[in-house]
């Protein structure tokens, strides 16, 4: 006779199956817009204070309105140095597309890794309010890194898989598909100062 607390294996995967259905009827949902995001590099510049350059934005079709955002942006940490928040070797500003808009919440930048960084916008009003997003890049963010050997390619790219299911129009639920673009800093050296 088998043990009264024993479920037989084809219960037990019954029962599985319940709560697993469940679950996905009572989670919320987050639909998947049909559009896409781009997010690319602009107006690289070395400055006195280091690696200056726009973080840019775009919807693959105009009519969109920006929710929160969340961008991981990879570095090398032999030009930076690691830890880059951390270590307070980076600046991040709001862009254009946030001027004027009370809706957003400053940046939040956060070491994602010693390699990476987290820089999260976030979208606190109605969803009327949210930046509309054109189809021509737009400068979302405005980024200095600090850095601890110029003469190390800095090796900046955003980090797409950590990106994607992290941009949200302003009604809080639906995702952009994510595209990134390339870094190219143009052949900065270091005599290219201002």
């Amino acid at each position: 006779m088998p043990h009264p607390d024993r479920r037989s294996p084809r219960r037990t995967s019954l029962l599985l199956r319940w709560v697993l259905l469940a679950g996905l009827l009572l989670s919320p949902t987050t639909a998947l817009a049909q559009t896409g995001i781009t997010f690319s590099f602009a107006n690289v510049q070395m400055t006195d204070a280091g690696l200056a350059f726009d973080v840019m934005v775009q919807a693959a079709e105009a009519g969109t309105r920006l929710g929160d955002t969340q961008v991981y942006l990879n570095y090398n940490p032999d030009a930076f140095g690691p830890s880059v928040v951390t270590k307070g070797r980076i600046t991040v500003s709001p862009g254009e597309a946030f001027a004027g808009r009370a809706a957003y919440r400053p940046p939040i930048i956060n070491d994602n890794t010693a390699a990476r960084v987290s820089i999260t916008t976030e979208f606190v009003g109605k969803q009327a309010d949210g930046v509309p997003l054109p189809a021509t890049a737009v400068q979302l963010l405005r980024v200095v890194l600090a850095f601890v050997d110029e003469s190390q390619p800095p090796d900046l790219r955003f980090d797409t898989k950590l990106m994607t299911g992290q941009q949200f129009e302003s009604d809080y639920a639906t995702v952009y598909l994510v595209r990134a673009g390339v870094f190219d800093d143009g052949g900065l050296k270091h005599e290219q100062r201002r």
